[in-house]
């Protein structure tokens, strides 16, 4: 009898997040429709799910309380949101400003590289040199990739595989990674390692315009954007 009730707690506990899931991608879908553009997003499958659009908008539900605050707190300060990762663990970045971070529980030696970026002097951020970061991404498992105007950085070292695509695509823009894959934009197409879902493959093959940030899930969920989010598609 305690063995039934353990099994018919799993499958409630399983389908009300199944359904929190849905009901969080179905609420960012509706406010993407309403804006008319959209810049990124960060999507999981039980972490919650956020979009970004315009200077400082966006709309999240399900997300970290710490995460929420954090962007509420830039946004109030004038800064611009570059982009947000999330992970189903609830670790958290926020790239705003040029080389600006806030985050929550990424790997150490990524966090030991972001603190390299910037200085604190009298409750002023000064930018160290010129290099520009366009991209931070990682997963639960530790591995991570940074991407800037001057260099490519990873754990482990998928760097070599990153600059080798810069021969056939040009310039590396941005990169995304879950547990057990990263895709690579170029300015002139993308490329992919490990298990990418057939339904992200399939609309990458017929993507119409520079992708600059994509976002993908297990399941097939998606989400692409040119720079500005002006051409943007997803499927949740």
């Amino acid at each position: 009898m305690k063995t039934k009730f353990c099994l018919i707690l799993a499958v409630l506990l399983s389908t009300a997040a199944s359904l929190s899931a849905q009901d969080s991608r179905s609420f960012i879908k509706e406010r993407i429709k309403e804006w008319g553009s959209c810049r990124s997003a960060a999507l999981t499958l039980n972490g919650g799910n956020l979009a970004l659009t315009g200077r400082n908008t966006y709309a999240a539900k399900g997300i970290p309380e710490d995460l929420r605050k954090t962007l509420d707190e830039l946004i109030d300060q004038g800064e611009y949101i570059e982009d947000v990762q999330l992970t189903e663990n609830g670790s958290w970045l926020v790239h705003y400003g040029i080389n600006g971070f806030r985050w929550s529980n990424i790997p150490s030696l990524l966090e030991k590289i972001l603190k390299e970026y910037y200085t604190d002097l009298d409750g002023l951020a000064l930018l160290l040199n010129s290099e520009v970061v366009s991209s931070v991404c990682f997963n639960d498992d530790g591995n991570w990739i940074l991407i800037s105007n001057e260099r490519v950085l990873s754990s482990p070292d998928f760097s070599e595989a990153i600059e080798k695509g810069t021969e056939q695509n040009g310039e590396v823009l941005t990169a995304y990674m879950t547990d057990d894959s990263f895709v690579v934009c170029y300015e002139k197409g993308i490329t992919t390692f490990g298990e990418i879902p057939e339904k992200v493959h399939n609309m990458l093959k017929n993507n119409k315009f520079t992708i600059y940030r994509l976002k993908f899930l297990p399941d097939g969920a998606y989400f692409i954007a040119d720079k500005d989010g002006t051409n943007y598609d997803y499927y949740m």
